[in-house]
């Protein structure tokens, strides 16, 4: 499978349900700690510098982002639409907000029929928390796949990549080729590979 993306773009934002995006187009889904890079490798995935606001504060991305996305897979044309869910975690937002975004992603997840993938992002030198393992459920729960996505690999040695790799996919309940390792210097055909065999 190869897929050469070709146009992405910002549809909207939104935090409620009846404000999300309406069409007939797959969904792909990222979500992860507030300071995991996500943003970072939604630029990378989408060959743009902007696409998605990167900041060092982390939790800036408070509503759910959607994205057109129009490519080529296999020499045809595909469009589909990503979308960025908001941090979890270290966010420093008022906890008002905060509850009203954790409901949000549960009912996007529970209930969005267009979705087909969870991107569930980990950092690599960390081991999954309790967050993580009820959104990996949730997802399941859900019928949609989850891909577990390790980010932040460059700060490893390959040694050390392979044994965090071990150990989070057994935090998993998976096997290590179940999951994608990322990071700069890593290409992003994998993981685009990977996203859209799950759909």
């Amino acid at each position: 499978m190869t897929f050469a993306i070709r146009h992405a773009d910002f549809l909207k934002g939104a935090v409620h349900s009846k404000d999300f995006p309406e069409h007939e187009s797959l969904e792909i889904a990222f979500i992860g700690r507030s300071n995991v890079g996500k943003s970072t490798l939604l630029n990378r995935l989408t060959c743009t510098r902007k696409l998605a606001k990167t900041s060092k504060t982390p939790g800036r991305t408070q509503e759910l982002n959607f994205f057109n996305i129009k490519g080529i897979l296999d020499d045809e044309p595909v469009s589909f639409m990503l979308c960025d869910l908001p941090g979890y975690g270290f966010a420093k937002i008022p906890p008002a907000k905060k509850r009203i975004l954790e409901q949000s992603i549960s009912r996007y997840i529970s209930s969005r029929k267009q979705l087909a993938v969870v991107a569930l992002l980990i950092d690599i030198r960390r081991e999954p928390q309790a967050e993580e393992l009820m959104l990996r459920d949730m997802i399941y729960n859900a019928d949609a796949a989850v891909l577990p996505v390790l980010t932040k690999a460059d700060k490893l040695s390959k040694s050390d990549i392979k044994k965090q790799s071990m150990k989070i996919a057994k935090a998993l309940s998976l096997e290590p080729q179940d999951l994608v390792i990322t990071g700069t210097k890593y290409s992003t055909d994998i993981l685009w590979s990977r996203l859209l065999e799950a759909r």
